[in-house]
């Protein structure tokens, strides 16, 4: 038998006295339980810049949830949830917070028959702690472990700021990507969303003139990845096809063709399959399929495609680059690019005016790895 703290037991009794007026949010259903609810599994917190979200898994139909915070890690518990804070039945944001304090929490759920004893205790210490960036050129994107995205900096397309500031209406999100003009999130549920100057469709169907808030790439929902050129856009699916919306004049879409010059609805890249990562340049596109070998499609003028010559201008269909295998991670700069092969050496080719290959000075194009 369970054995219940004063503390707890006190912060149980609170719990039945606030939730019929607070309304916490619960998970709704047509079965009526007969039994107290189980005590929540799987409870998670993640950090985000003032904020925390907790997460966890439903214990039984139609029961309500409360969160408990505490400053410490054995208590005292006390009930801090609101109806607002709820984003899902089973997950809540915990907004407020002071960045660098350490938070402990744990979750009840509630039904008319009772309440479960209180989850097992997880912390989490709020701050501005990026797991990714990525840069449009003056202007950047911070992705944070709660899934939240900030930016800041001076866009092409929009005004300055100095400070990071929360993109609205992003939750859940697991990678982004800048370019000079516009911005990619890809959601934990495979949807894509794009914000920014819409020039020539990058932004998908959504999307018209300059876009502040983040609006959904309609026609995808099982993204794994997202890349954003300078004036076109990639998307990776879960079984490794590649999706391309944008601007096609200089080939982005890989299609064999210029044609059409630009279309805001995603385009699938035929000729490639069991890909696991893409990368957009600025008017080129990589990608790297399972076994190690990349395949490269758009404008060549420097070589940055990785097949000579380099006066074959554009190449509009997927093509093998030569002479280069193992490698696990591609990266496309503005005319130039690179692959990270699996011995962990480097290879670079394309535009070398600025001594961006590393080779030891400056000089012309190298069109091959």
């Amino acid at each position: 038998m369970m054995r219940l703290t004063g503390a707890r037991l006190s912060a149980l009794g609170v719990i039945a006295l606030l939730l019929p007026a607070c309304g916490a949010a619960g998970g709704g259903g047509t079965l009526t339980p007969t039994v107290a609810p189980a005590i929540p599994s799987n409870v998670v917190a993640r950090a985000g810049n003032r904020s925390a979200t907790i997460d966890w898994s439903a214990s039984i139909v139609g029961a309500q949830y409360t969160v408990l915070r505490s400053l410490l890690p054995d208590g005292q518990f006390f009930p801090i949830s609101v109806p607002g804070g709820f984003r899902k039945p089973t997950t809540y944001v915990d907004t407020g917070l002071v960045n660098g304090t350490t938070y402990y929490y744990q979750v009840v759920s509630t039904n008319v028959f009772g309440a479960s004893a209180p989850s097992g205790v997880v912390s989490v210490t709020p701050g501005f702690k990026p797991k990714a960036v990525d840069g449009g050129g003056t202007d950047l994107l911070a992705l944070l472990p709660d899934g939240s995205v900030w930016e800041w900096g001076q866009p092409h397309w929009g005004s300055l700021s100095d400070a990071p500031v929360q993109v609205p209406g992003l939750v859940d999100i697991t990678a982004v990507s800048a370019n000079l003009n516009h911005y990619l999130a890809l959601g934990s549920d495979g949807k894509v969303w794009a914000w920014g100057l819409q020039s020539s469709g990058q932004l998908g169907p959504e999307g018209v003139g300059v876009v502040t808030l983040p609006v959904p790439v309609t026609g995808i929902a099982d993204a794994v990845a997202v890349s954003a050129g300078e004036q076109h856009s990639l998307a990776l699916t879960h079984d490794g096809r590649v999706l391309a919306w944008g601007s096609n004049g200089q080939g982005q879409f890989g299609l064999g063709t210029g044609l059409p010059a630009q279309s805001s609805t995603p385009q699938e890249v035929p000729g490639l399959a069991n890909i696991i990562a893409i990368e957009a340049g600025t008017y080129q596109s990589l990608a790297l399929r399972n076994d190690g070998l990349v395949f490269s499609w758009g404008q060549n003028p420097n070589g940055q495609l990785g097949n000579p010559p380099v006066s074959a201008g554009t190449i509009f269909a997927p093509a093998l680059i030569s002479n280069l295998n193992g490698v696990v991670a591609i990266s496309a700069g503005v005319f130039h690019s690179l692959a990270l092969r699996n011995d962990g050496t480097v290879y670079a080719w394309g535009e070398n005016a600025s001594g961006q290959l590393g080779l030891g000075g400056t000089g012309a194009a190298v069109p091959t790895p």
